[in-house]
């Protein structure tokens, strides 16, 4: 199986693009904006469900506590 088939959802699309799977990506920036880590999720995922996973991964690969 296409690992690109795991991410690619029919889901609420910003742009009004209808009937277009879409990807949605968990992005980490720093207080300057630059990028720290991303996820990638399925299309249909809510944008507010990307944070918790991508914080809780950094935190096991960095070794980050509270």
């Amino acid at each position: 199986m296409c690992h690109g088939r795991r991410y690619k959802k029919f889901g609420y699309s910003k742009d009004n693009k209808v009937n277009q799977v879409q990807v949605v990506m968990g992005l980490l920036i720093d207080d300057h904006g630059i990028p720290v880590s991303y996820e990638l999720f399925p299309g249909n995922t809510n944008d507010f469900k990307t944070f918790e996973p991508v914080l809780r991964r950094m935190r096991d690969e960095y070794g980050i506590k509270n």
